[in-house]
């Protein structure tokens, strides 16, 4: 007997779970970001945790780039992003970026977009190799970066 139809349907998109979860009161929970989650002890040592310290690293400073040039009206979108990523970079034990080496042109938005979504995904994809407790910090972290590249996209209209 062939499958029905909606076996073969996608899955539903970050935008209608995010919908669906404001719709039903989840949302403050899926949106508390990394803010007081407890770190367990020498987390930056684990090679998974580096990598996002890393990368979040990476983002902070391409946000900060595109802070400083955005139009006034933009910059409070990007100074959240660059917010959120100095939050991520505390929770995994980063006690503050460091600058880059030599300054960078600054990022577009849809570069930003995507570099947040590569993020997501790798942030996502490590959590699978750390202790529960830190795998937890690392989906919230991508969970972040996966609304930032939502919402920069929604910026660009794509």
């Amino acid at each position: 007997m062939p499958a029905p139809d909606d076996a073969r349907r996608p899955l539903p998109s970050r935008r209608n779970l995010l919908a669906l979860a404001m719709s039903v009161g989840l949302a403050p929970s899926l949106l508390t970001g990394c803010e007081g989650t407890a770190r367990p002890a020498a987390v930056v040592s684990d090679p998974a945790v580096t990598r996002t310290a890393d990368r979040t690293q990476r983002l902070l400073q391409a946000a900060q780039a595109a802070a400083g040039s955005a139009a006034t009206a933009e910059r409070a979108r990007f100074a959240r992003l660059v917010a959120d990523h100095q939050t991520h970079l505390a929770a995994l034990g980063v006690l503050s970026a460091s600058p880059a080496p030599s300054p960078k042109p600054s990022a577009t938005a849809a570069q930003l977009a995507r570099a947040e979504r590569e993020g997501a995904e790798q942030a996502l994809g490590d959590s699978g190799l750390v202790a529960p407790a830190v795998a937890v910090l690392l989906t919230r972290i991508a969970a972040s970066r996966a609304v930032h590249a939502d919402l920069l996209d929604r910026r660009l209209g794509t």
